[in-house]
């Protein structure tokens, strides 16, 4: 059987992109195509050098786990959560390569072996017309299951010249507006913080009537907001007033205000909307 390197590197990178995205949605994790694109590249180059002489010890299942580790890191960084989206990467491919594998056994000649790969001796048009649609299928299922009390937002963030992009979970049970405007509040973690004030970056957040003068001498607009939540019956946090706010796109006018606590325990999202924005 005649296997052509061109093809294996472009279906394979096709593959890697789709797997890729479908996991950083799973994840909650931002999707940059400026990463994802030499991932995906890097993993059509992994699958020919397996194919390749002496390499194909690359395409045993040790070196496989490698590849996906690197693939993570590369697509989305080191960040919290770096194995989770792992392990979904993986659980993916393997449910991915099985419903391509069973829909390519229905219309083609038996398989063959190359390496440790199997490949089947179909034209490459039906093989990507089979894999985007499997691709579609488990996007929309995988994004069904994900989340039931709220969706996953994209936020973009500007304040002083500085931009914070980050997930943002529309919690229903997030009722918090400002007392003066009635508007929405965005609840975000430190980390947003830290992005957009670097230079409180020894503020502690528990404490934000402290923190109150040092922003409003940057010109960061800061306000305090009055809160209630299970265990905590009085608090305040500390808010800032940024010059653009983008939900999936969408401008909105709003108040920002800062947890000193993650609002995320597994660090799937980095912010809450109130169901109503």
């Amino acid at each position: 059987m005649v296997v052509y390197l061109d093809r294996v590197f472009a279906l394979n990178g096709l593959l890697d992109y789709a797997l890729l995205v479908v996991c950083g949605t799973v994840t909650a994790t931002p999707l940059r195509r400026r990463r994802i694109l030499p991932a995906a590249a890097l993993g059509g180059l992994y699958a020919c050098l397996t194919l390749t002489g002496s390499l194909r010890f690359l395409g045993t299942a040790p070196m496989q786990l490698v590849a996906g580790f690197l693939l993570c890191v590369l697509a989305f960084g080191t960040g919290r959560g770096l194995f989770r989206r792992l392990l979904v990467l993986l659980l993916l491919s393997a449910a991915f390569s099985g419903v391509v594998l069973a829909l390519t056994g229905l219309f083609s000649a038996p398989a063959s072996l190359v390496g440790s790969r199997v490949y089947y001796p179909v034209s490459l048009g039906t093989l990507v017309l089979t894999a985007g649609g499997a691709f579609g299928v488990m996007r929309w299922a995988l994004r069904r299951l994900r989340h039931q009390g709220g969706d996953i937002a994209r936020v973009k963030v500007r304040l002083r010249g500085r931009t914070a992009d980050f997930t943002a979970l529309r919690d229903t049970g997030n009722t918090l507006r400002d007392p003066v405007s009635g508007s929405p509040v965005l609840v975000a973690d430190r980390s947003i913080f830290l992005k957009l004030l670097p230079e409180l970056k020894d503020g502690d957040l528990s404490r934000p009537a402290e923190l109150l003068a040092e922003a409003r001498v940057l010109g960061a607009g800061p306000r305090l907001i009055p809160y209630r939540t299970v265990g905590v019956s009085r608090g305040m946090l500390l808010a800032l007033r940024p010059e653009d706010v983008e939900i999936n796109g969408e401008k909105e006018a709003m108040l920002v205000a800062f947890s000193p606590v993650p609002v995320s325990d597994g660090g799937g999202y980095e912010a809450l909307l109130g169901g109503t924005v």
